[in-house]
Order: structure tokens, then C-alpha cells, then sequence
């Protein structure tokens, strides 16, 4: 078994579908993965043979037929999200909503409330919210495993 980076590599099947549809991918074989993630990683190479039918282009993102170069599909490189073994971020999080639990108890009943602000999303913040989802609706998805 050659090596593993934990990368899947897949191409769209399906053209008619949208970039960002899941079901418009398919995933390289596991060896063909981890042959175009060497030449991924190398930097030697941005155009390389996969296999005896097709040819990778790593620039433009795209496989297309050694024989037929004109016709191409685009490739897609999906690196799984780092996991997070730091369980001192969790604590540390508890005990700042613990902090600022008692902070807000600690006000006086008469207090303003400017004394205890809660956040209140602005028109702008919500339309930013909005427009940062639908820029990551035009990219493609993370793919399940």
C-alpha cells in the first residue's frame, strides 16, 4: 500500500451539475489519489499521466485524455478539516461562559442594561452572514467520508 496523506482526490462526473453539488464528484481511486497528491505536493510537475488513459493537469485543475487533451473535466483536492486534539480549548471556553455567567449575576437587579449588553446581529452583520454563505455555496462542499 503506498502512502497515505488523508487527501481524496475526485473529478465531476457529472458536468450538468453545479460545482458545489455533491453528487456532481467522484473520487479517484485510492492509488490514483495518492499519485496525484505526490505530483500535488512535488511542485515538480503541474501536467503528469495518471494512467495509461488520462493525463492530469494540476494548474488548471482538470484530467482530460492523453488522446484527447481538448476534452476535460474538472478535479477537485479534498484535505480533511485538522482535527482538534486540544481539549484545553474546551475548558478554556467552559470557564469563560462560566466567567461571564457570574459576571451577569453579579449585577445589581437596578442596574442599566447597558450593564449586561447581549449582542444584537446589525442589519450589515446579518447581510455580511448572508453574503459570506453564498460565497461558500459557490465552492465545492466538503465531501463525507
Amino acid at each position: 500500500k503506498g502512502e497515505h496523506f488523508g487527501v481524496v482526490w475526485l473529478w465531476k462526473s457529472q458536468l450538468e451539475r453545479p460545482h458545489y453539488d455533491e453528487l456532481a464528484w467522484e473520487p479517484f481511486s485510492e492509488a490514483e489519489s495518492e499519485h496525484i497528491e505526490r505530483e500535488f505536493r512535488a511542485k515538480h510537475r503541474t501536467v503528469f499521466r495518471l494512467n495509461d488513459r488520462y493525463s492530469i493537469d494540476l494548474h488548471l485543475m482538470q484530467q482530460f485524455r492523453t488522446s484527447s487533451p481538448d476534452r476535460r473535466r474538472a478535479i477537485y483536492r479534498d484535505e480533511p478539516e485538522p482535527e482538534d486534539d486540544d481539549d484545553d480549548d474546551d475548558e478554556k471556553k467552559e470557564n469563560s461562559l462560566e466567567e461571564e455567567q457570574k459576571k451577569s449575576s453579579d449585577a445589581p437587579p437596578d442596574a442599566p442594561d447597558d450593564a449586561n449588553p447581549t449582542p444584537n446581529p446589525t442589519p450589515s452583520a446579518a447581510l455580511k452572514g448572508k453574503k459570506e454563505a453564498e460565497k461558500k455555496q459557490a465552492l465545492p462542499p466538503r465531501f463525507e467520508r
